[in-house]
């Protein structure tokens, strides 16, 4: 269960001090847009995360490729080794063999003590 605001906030105060309560919604979804979405296409949405209540209410954010980006490192921060480990082999097995060998060579440079990762270019 997730929780999300119950009305647009900052005015001095944090989400949990304001005059309110974060409101339990039993459901977190994600869409990722539909390439023939005109709206979508128009405002550059790609994904779109839905709040859901019980009786049906429900909040959506809708966020650009930029926007997932900024966020996409601090949720994958906080995921469990096992969903982490998911992710990572989904990404490695959309490599090319040059840029996984360039990935591998890279995590092994800093692993053996060799120095900082060079950023490895797409």
């Amino acid at each position: 269960m997730g929780f999300v605001s119950s009305q647009w906030l900052n005015r001095g105060r944090g989400a949990r001090k304001a005059g309110h309560n974060p409101i339990p919604v039993p459901v977190i979804e994600v869409v990722v847009a539909k390439r023939n979405d005109d709206w979508s296409a128009e405002y550059k949405v790609v994904v779109e995360v839905h709040a859901r209540r019980e009786n049906g209410e429900y909040q959506a954010f809708y966020l650009t490729r930029s926007e997932v980006e900024k966020c996409a490192m601090d949720m994958f921060s906080v995921c469990s080794g096992t969903v982490r480990e998911r992710l990572a082999l989904q990404t490695l097995k959309g490599m090319t063999a040059k840029k996984l060998l360039a990935v591998l060579q890279a995590i092994l440079r800093v692993r053996l003590g060799g120095g900082p990762s060079r950023a490895v270019k797409s």
